[in-house]
């Protein structure tokens, strides 16, 4: 088994080093290599960062048998870990704040020239399905579910609003503690701020509440965010499965808007923000939760629709 280990370990930097090597004859220069936040099965890892002209680039490098399998393999939990741990790394080299940033992929396969994808994936897609907003393609947000579903039913000036809100209360966070950007996570509803994850401290715990509610346009913290180390909370595929499955069920029943509800699923936890409506809509709704799969406890943080 360790042998195992050991020959994965070093064939994965080997990738690497051919990815880089390959990038440079395309004009890129290197930044850094194996960027780590975070501690254990938690950390956030990014294994290239290069440059070309104004454009900061974070890598995701990966060595499959085959093209297809390596596509696959960066799957939506690693796309989240990757923007976080880049949201790190800007942090502490503010010299590249007025860069434009792109996260590419790398596919190394054998018999094959590396292969080189640009724009991988859109972290602006994946803030948003981490700040509980609705502004992509229905594609979009079959492919690359992360436990989160996003509706709104708002006025499109006080969606922008909140993911207005969202960015400075991260930047908030990540001021305050670059951890944050990783063990943190934020959802915004009309100036409502849920905060859940995993801290190891109460201490910490109390600085992100705190950080949170800098920002005047904060109406209301709600502070879900569990002790211990987010390695053990994290369960994404099942999150996700959760979170399909009660955005199917709200979107398909009749009578209900879906779009009434922002739904937020951690470890089988599921939050419920948004507008309760009518009494019928209200009840329907609470229903289609409480009989989906894989729940294991739901809290609501609803208020009247005016």
């Amino acid at each position: 088994m360790k042998f195992w280990k050991t020959t994965n370990y070093k064939a994965g930097h080997f990738a690497e080093k051919v990815a880089l090597a390959w990038l440079m004859l395309r004009g890129y220069w290197p930044v850094a290599m194996n960027f780590v936040v975070g501690r254990g099965t938690g950390a956030g890892e990014v294994d290239l960062i290069v440059r070309r002209g104004k454009t900061l680039v974070f890598v995701e490098v990966k060595k499959r048998p085959d093209e297809e399998r390596a596509r696959l393999a960066i799957h939506p939990k690693n796309q989240v870990r990757i923007t976080r741990t880049s949201e790190v790394f800007l942090a502490r080299h503010p010299k590249y704040k007025k860069f434009n940033v792109r996260y590419d992929a790398v596919f190394i396969s054998p018999k094959h020239f590396p292969k080189h994808l640009k724009n991988a994936w859109y972290p602006f897609c994946l803030l948003l399905l981490l700040s509980g907003c609705q502004i992509w393609t229905p594609l979009f947000n079959a492919v690359h579910s992360v436990g989160t579903v996003i509706a709104d039913d708002r006025p499109v000036g006080e969606d922008v609003g909140d993911i207005a809100l969202y960015t400075r209360v991260k930047k908030n966070l990540s001021a305050a503690q670059s951890q944050f950007l990783l063990d943190v996570q934020v959802t915004v509803f009309q100036g409502e701020v849920l905060l859940t994850g995993a801290l190891p401290s109460i201490d910490l715990v109390d600085q992100a509440v705190m950080a949170a509610w800098q920002d005047s346009d904060v109406r209301r913290v709600y502070n879900y965010i569990r002790l211990g180390q987010a390695s053990e909370f994290v369960d994404t595929s099942s999150d996700a499965a959760v979170a399909s499955a009660i955005k199917t069920q709200l979107m398909l029943t009749k009578g209900i808007k879906a779009s009434n509800y922002k739904v937020v699923v951690e470890s089988g936890v599921v939050y419920v923000m948004g507008l309760e409506s009518t009494p019928e809509e209200w009840e329907a709704a609470r229903e289609i939760i409480a009989d989906t799969t894989g729940v294991q406890k739901i809290i609501y943080l609803m208020h009247p629709k005016k």
